[in-house]
């Protein structure tokens, strides 16, 4: 029996894999296994959450069939892909929740010959994880403080980072700062990056809902040009001096905006509109 310990340990430990990848919880080991499977696995039976009947359905003889063979995965098993980091925009959004990501970027007439902008950030639908971090780049973040925190049991800023412990259900968490994400161009433009914006565990990225506001009153600048452009899982609103994109998608996202200052009366009189389709304001 002991020699066959691996390939059936290996199956149940398979079996468990594939549960905690599609997010399933259910029954005991010990209501699946077949009665012969008990001495060598036992000990996986009060380690692991098995599948729901109804995830997980195979008859005993099916079971042992399957036992009896050199195939790791079991006859039902499909195999889970997960994003590699390519950016795929999401046209429906998942139906469980999504944790949400809200940036607004404020651009200052000062901004325009020092590159910082305020940010406020908050963070919904948050992982329930004992510990998570938001990390920002050292060169490029300053004065960051936490404003609020719900359901979540403590979190601090530590370098250029916001520690987070013990994340609950409907767990909320706003930060502000200031960003040097405003790049001054030899042109005379003006492109303000952000991101990558991801949610990754181990190898994979999943599903994240970011929104980023740009509110650029008082600068005398003109919105350009931004990129990605316009389409399904990817929104882009635009008023006079503020600019509102809205993503769902898997991978990683960078957003750029490029804008040109304009005299403030010259602006107060157009009348721009942001033409979707070729990524550009006509006039």
């Amino acid at each position: 029996m002991l020699h066959n310990l691996k390939p059936v340990v290996g199956k149940y430990f398979n079996m468990a894999l594939i549960m905690q990848q599609n997010n399933l919880t259910g029954l005991c080991l010990d209501d699946f296994l077949p009665a012969r499977a008990y001495s060598v696995v036992w000990f996986v039976a009060v380690c692991l959450f098995l599948f729901p009947v109804h995830a997980f359905s195979l008859t005993e003889e099916e079971a042992e069939k399957w036992l009896d063979s050199d195939d790791l995965n079991p006859p039902s098993y499909k195999p889970v892909i997960v994003n590699d980091g390519v950016l795929d925009f999401l046209p429906t959004p998942p139906m469980k929740r999504v944790h949400h990501h809200h940036n607004t970027l404020t651009i200052s007439p000062a901004s325009l010959s020092d590159g910082w902008v305020t940010l406020s950030q908050c963070h919904q639908n948050m992982d329930r994880v004992p510990l998570a971090q938001v990390v920002f780049n050292k060169d490029t973040i300053k004065h960051i403080r936490v404003t609020k925190v719900n359901n979540i049991a403590k979190a601090w800023v530590e370098g250029s980072s916001v520690q987070i412990e013990d994340v609950q259900d409907n767990a909320r968490l706003c930060i502000e700062a200031r960003s040097q994400s405003l790049k001054i161009n030899p042109d005379g433009t003006f492109t303000l990056r952000n991101g990558p914006f991801m949610r990754k565990f181990l190898d994979g990225y999943y599903p994240l809902h970011v929104t980023v506001d740009v509110e650029f009153a008082g600068t005398g600048l003109k919105l350009v040009t931004i990129s990605p452009v316009a389409q399904a899982g990817f929104k882009i609103d635009l008023a006079m001096t503020k600019v509102s994109l809205d993503a769902w998608f898997e991978g990683r996202l960078l957003t750029e905006l490029t804008f040109k200052r304009t005299p403030l009366a010259t602006r107060q009189n157009n009348t721009s509109k942001l033409n979707l389709s070729t990524n550009f304001l006509v006039e």
